[in-house]
């Protein structure tokens, strides 16, 4: 009898397992999307706010919940400082991976050192590279995300038969 509940609680453990996966890939593509709309505002902001670049940071990600920490600024603070702390603070909140982090504190270096012309180049540059990394998530939630779920699964359930 204990044997049986064992063997149910793993199956159970390892399909949760493999949901977690799953739900991190579709995750990482809705947090890329987030990434990609508030570059956008932050272009457009840029190009007819005339605002100062924290508050153009703050006003871009005002509306995304995962990306809170970009919203809270301070005074005194060098920018760059605050964007990797800001990035390594949402690496926390987010499914995004190491490249991804990556890629968005090489964008928050280059943020505020040129022109407004050279602002608006950089926005469009980070777009197009985020969609590209976008695409491929999607790929591989497509590839992927049914995968993990039956593996998880169906390692539950040998484990679970080699332990009857």
């Amino acid at each position: 009898m204990l044997r049986i509940f064992m063997c149910i609680v793993l199956v159970v453990s390892s399909t949760f397992l493999g949901n977690w996966f799953s739900l991190k890939l579709l995750r990482r593509c809705e947090d890329l999307f987030s990434i990609i709309e508030s570059i956008q505002k932050i272009k457009t902001y840029i190009n007819f706010g005339g605002y100062e670049i924290c508050r153009v940071i703050a006003l871009s990600f005002v509306s995304k919940e995962k990306f809170k920490a970009f919203t809270e600024t301070e005074e005194n603070e060098n920018f760059l400082m605050w964007w990797e702390k800001c990035v390594t603070y949402i690496s926390k909140t987010t499914a995004l991976n190491k490249s991804d982090l990556e890629l968005l504190n090489q964008f928050g270096e280059n943020l505020g050192v040129t022109d407004i012309e050279g602002q608006i180049s950089n926005c469009e540059l980070y777009t197009k590279l985020f969609e590209e990394r976008l695409n491929e998530a999607k790929l591989m939630e497509n590839k992927n995300v049914r995968l993990y779920r039956i593996l998880g699964f169906s390692l539950g359930c040998t484990v679970g038969l080699i332990v009857l």
